[in-house]
């Protein structure tokens, strides 16, 4: 008679199989977002350990290895999020480059080139989704962006208003560059993303110049979040880019397009990584 861990490799394989072909629920747990993410790995665990072994690496090892390896373990692209700018001329206080929360070597000071190591500080409204000191990933700016600071204008929770220049103050060429940057419609954000991501490091505001040549509303979200795209996402909302395909029941929500949760998919597609599959 097989051992009984034989058995259960069985199970959790046939089980696993049933998953990939079912919605997860509304509330799934991110433990187990690895299962698509990940396939090979997760398939190769079910059938060389038992599933208390699975279960143990699943919840203490594989974020630890996902994170020395700079792979986000469950990126997601949030859609509809307004973009803004700010800058010390028209921070609170004014002239001033202080910010909410210190996340790091500056402080309780805004700034930022946009890389992961030095993300580009922003400000959400207080209560927004966005954790204090979170890192997520701008396509609008190719930048990474820290929840640094809190925006008392901003009134929804899906608003991001992002810093430009530096401790300097640049008056009133600053402020109008800021309106300039800002986008007409909303724009994608990617959240848990994975840390080598493209970045423009192009400053938005520097000595009197404002860079809006260095910002990319066409950039296709997927493209960093789920490896579909790359083509024309129009300004930035959810629409789908070239791996967006047409022809299902329920248009720009067919296969290869842009979804921000798991029932956002026509027919029998499922929003795997920001992508319906």
């Amino acid at each position: 008679m097989p051992p009984l861990p034989t058995y259960l490799g069985f199970f959790t394989f046939y089980f696993n199989m049933y998953l990939y072909k079912t919605p997860p629920p509304p509330k799934r747990s991110r433990l187990f977002d690895h299962q698509q993410q990940f396939p090979k790995l997760n398939l190769y665990l079910h059938l060389h350990l038992p599933l208390p072994s699975v279960l143990f690496f699943k919840m203490h090892y594989l974020p630890l290895l996902l994170a020395s390896t700079g792979l986000s373990a469950a990126c997601t692209i949030t859609t509809g999020a307004k973009t803004t700018f700010y800058g010390v001329p028209d921070n609170d206080p004014a002239g001033s480059d202080a910010i909410a929360f210190s996340c790091g070597a500056r402080g309780y000071h805004a700034g930022g080139t946009g890389t992961y190591d030095d993300p580009l500080t922003f400000a959400s409204r207080v209560g927004s989704s966005y954790g204090e000191c979170e890192i997520v990933y701008a396509p609008y700016l190719k930048k990474y962006i820290r929840n640094e600071d809190t925006c008392a204008a901003c009134d929804t929770g899906e608003w991001v208003d992002v810093f430009t220049g530096n401790s300097n103050n640049g008056g009133d060429a600053q402020v109008e560059c800021e309106n300039r940057l800002t986008p007409d419609g909303t724009q994608s954000i990617i959240r848990d993303p994975a840390r080598d991501l493209e970045v423009d490091e192009t400053p938005l505001f520097s000595s009197g110049t404002c860079n809006t040549g260095n910002i990319y509303p066409n950039n296709n979200p997927s493209s960093y979040c789920g490896g579909n795209g790359g083509g024309d996402g129009g300004d930035g909302g959810d629409g789908g880019g070239s791996g967006c395909q047409t022809g299902c029941s329920w248009e720009g929500h067919c296969q290869g397009c842009s979804c921000s949760t798991y029932d956002d998919c026509s027919d029998d597609f499922i929003c795997t990584n920001g992508v319906c599959a």
